[in-house]
């Protein structure tokens, strides 16, 4: 079709006199106004949250450090708040402190993702390829630019040293873990909506259906994805037991597994994966699970809530 055509063929609307038709311009993206709104509302919730989230998270490390579940990791954790390392009090600030920098860092990323990358993939790319083109894109930008700020809060708030060298540890961990949760979070939307509206008679958009579907998805998310962070964080908290090879030799490493697979068994994660079955059976897979879990739905709470809650503050101005 041509230029001309396609012109011709566009839809067009009546003016008032009924003289001259015009044509219909095509709907636009965010406005500026829109997107600073979204963003500023999502930061403020990020640092609303952060004070409920980090303790989980500190606890969540905590077991990944002692091989503990969550409630001894806990105890364990918090009855050592006022005394000696690991979990000296400043310990704690020192790992909110890298919290907030870790979330301000992932927010920038997250809220794009959740508001506008993910309708937008969903719109350019078929249902089965958009939630992979989104868990893909989503967890290049953890690893790139979260990762550093999250190894330095699980060291800091565990009381270990923070070297440079240590910033980009567990990167190819993580990028699987964030595939893993953007792809689930992804995918979980449609049939929790239809569960919530066909099977229990909820608006998925009311206050009710999101804070359920907030819970559901940190449940899934959770489930398929809290196994490998725990494997992560057993090799960030613990790289005296598990070395990991810088970032450009476990590539290297990794390309050699596709053609050797055996050579896997070699690594630090499948070191990690024996020792935590051997110790505590397959429930060692979960240590830490429930923390998580709790964190995971405040998570996932603030982000679903956050169209609700930027329309509501609006509406206030």
């Amino acid at each position: 079709m041509s230029k001309t055509d396609a012109a011709a063929a566009a839809p067009v609307a009546q003016q008032p006199n009924g003289n001259q038709p015009a044509q219909v311009k095509p709907a636009s993206g965010p406005s500026a106004t829109d997107v600073a709104w979204t963003y500023s509302m999502g930061l403020s919730v990020m640092g609303a949250t952060a004070p409920l989230i980090h303790p989980l998270n500190v606890i969540a490390a905590g077991a990944a450090k002692t091989q503990q579940t969550t409630p001894k990791a806990a105890a364990a954790v918090y009855a050592g708040l006022g005394g000696n390392p690991p979990h000296a009090m400043g310990n704690f600030w020192s790992g909110l402190t890298g919290h907030l920098s870790k979330e301000l860092v992932r927010s920038w990323g997250r809220i794009g993702g959740v508001i506008y990358v993910e309708p937008a993939f969903k719109e350019r790319f078929s249902p089965a390829l958009a939630p992979h083109m989104l868990a893909c894109v989503m967890a290049t930008y953890e690893v790139l630019f979260a990762n550093p700020a999250d190894v330095w809060k699980s060291y800091r708030s565990t009381g270990l040293p923070t070297r440079p060298n240590d910033l980009f540890k567990g990167s190819l961990g993580n990028f699987g873990r964030q595939y893993m949760m953007w792809f689930v979070w992804s995918k979980s939307i449609a049939p929790i909506n239809t569960l919530e509206k066909d099977g229990l008679g909820i608006d998925p958009n009311s206050k009710t259906g999101v804070a359920l579907r907030s819970v559901l998805q940190s449940a899934s998310c959770t489930i398929f994805t809290y196994p490998t962070e725990l494997i992560l964080r057993t090799v960030q908290v613990r790289s005296a037991d598990y070395p990991v090879k810088p970032l450009g030799e476990s590539l290297k490493f990794a390309a050699k597994c596709v053609t050797n697979p055996a050579l896997a068994a070699e690594g630090a994660y499948a070191s990690v994966v024996r020792d935590l079955v051997r110790t505590n059976g397959i429930r060692g897979l979960g240590l830490g699970m429930t923390a998580k879990f709790v964190g995971n739905t405040i998570l996932l709470g603030g982000a679903n809530f956050l169209p609700m809650f930027t329309a509501y503050v609006r509406g206030k101005q």
